[in-house]
């Protein structure tokens, strides 16, 4: 009832106070990102006309069984977070139908 009483609380327009929660495993973690880069080292790849364009060949649970062999356990929604902290996209083949004729197709 004391907060019926006291007009600042009353003004306010928030219930929770702001930074409350469970802290993101990211900033938690010591240690994660470099523990991360280094799992993903051999398995990266990227293009060769964008730099910052970069993939890997793991799928996300086999991220998260790496990373718990170096003694880190997270969970694949992690494994996403990083996966978009450090830019690496999805890479998936794409079907295209031929745009032209080629003179010598048939030889």
């Amino acid at each position: 009832m004391a907060e019926l009483d006291d007009e600042t609380a009353l003004e306010q327009e928030r219930i929770r106070q702001v930074g409350g929660g469970r802290k993101s495993a990211l900033e938690t973690i010591d240690g994660l990102d470099e523990v991360f880069l280094r799992v993903l080292e051999q398995h990266t790849a990227g293009s060769p006309t964008n730099e910052t364009l970069k993939w890997t060949n793991l799928k996300r649970h086999e991220i998260v069984a790496l990373l718990k062999d170096e003694g880190i356990e997270v969970s694949v929604t992690v494994v996403d977070q990083l996966l978009e902290k450090h830019n690496f996209r999805k890479r998936k083949a794409v079907k295209a139908l031929a745009t032209g004729e080629s003179e010598h197709r048939n030889e």
